[in-house]
């Protein structure tokens, strides 16, 4: 998150990608480097795995759709075929004749340009009718348990998560190693450390404050936000202190 804010798309690109490959099920590892590749086909891939986890990730549905509507498709080849004739020698002369009625090849009928217009009036007046009528068995309740399609109040939005990484370090000339976190999210926000699905709690953060804790100099540990009420996504980042330095850890 680090190298993106700052503009280093390549290194960020290294460091999704190889997250990606050791967790294939990371939604935010897909979801951000979609964000940090530049190759249109990729970022569909990507996106395809954040709906893959994610169905209900709109974000994702939206962005993959405006991609594909980008995306050139071939034109195949188009033509009418030529009919053969051949030339037979009468008197020192050459007269030219087609192949039989049976094998000429006739041109296809003109379409009338009227008619063309009207059919495809049809065809999106009957669209925009089925369309309608879907939303309204949707919102009155009678599609759900046929066909299993839920409503505007059964949708669970999609989370935003909670970013953090070190911002800037400042060296103190002993030889322990302290964090800062700064919370900045709006929110009150639960402090964790340790591997995930292990994590112990240690301490709370409403919004504004700030705190610090003692860690392990020069060793790679990992910390994770939690929103306590779930109105937010967990983050996680594994943070080194190098000795004798003071590391500002503001929360997004």
């Amino acid at each position: 998150m680090a190298a993106l804010r700052r503009g280093d798309r390549r290194t960020a690109r290294r460091i999704l990608g190889d997250l990606v490959r050791e967790d294939p099920d990371n939604v935010a590892a897909w979801w951000f480097l979609a964000a940090a590749l530049d190759d249109t086909e990729q970022k569909v891939h990507c996106l395809e795995q954040v709906i893959r986890l994610r169905p209900d990730h709109e974000e994702a549905h939206q962005m993959l759709h405006t991609l594909r509507r980008k995306v050139a498709w071939p034109t195949p080849p188009q033509g009418l075929e030529r009919p053969v004739y051949e030339a037979d020698e009468v008197d020192g002369g050459l007269v030219v004749r087609s192949e039989p009625e049976s094998e000429a090849v006739e041109p296809p009928p003109r379409r009338r340009h009227t008619s063309d217009v009207t059919i495809m009036a049809v065809a999106v007046l009957i669209a925009l009718v089925a369309m309608l009528a879907t939303v309204l068995l949707v919102w009155s309740g009678l599609a759900s348990a046929a066909l299993g399609i839920r409503g505007p109040e059964e949708l669970t939005p999609t989370l935003r998560p909670l970013l953090f990484d070190v911002q800037a370090c400042t060296a103190t000339g002993e030889d322990t190693a302290t964090l800062i976190f700064i919370n900045n999210t709006g929110l009150t926000v639960d402090i964790l450390r340790g591997p995930q699905g292990e994590e112990e709690f240690l301490f709370t953060l409403s919004d504004g404050a700030q705190q610090s804790i003692e860690t392990r100099p020069g060793v790679p540990v990992r910390y994770a936000v939690r929103s306590p009420d779930g109105s937010a996504a967990e983050g996680g980042a594994i943070i080194e202190v190098p000795p004798g330095n003071t590391c500002r850890v503001p929360i997004q």
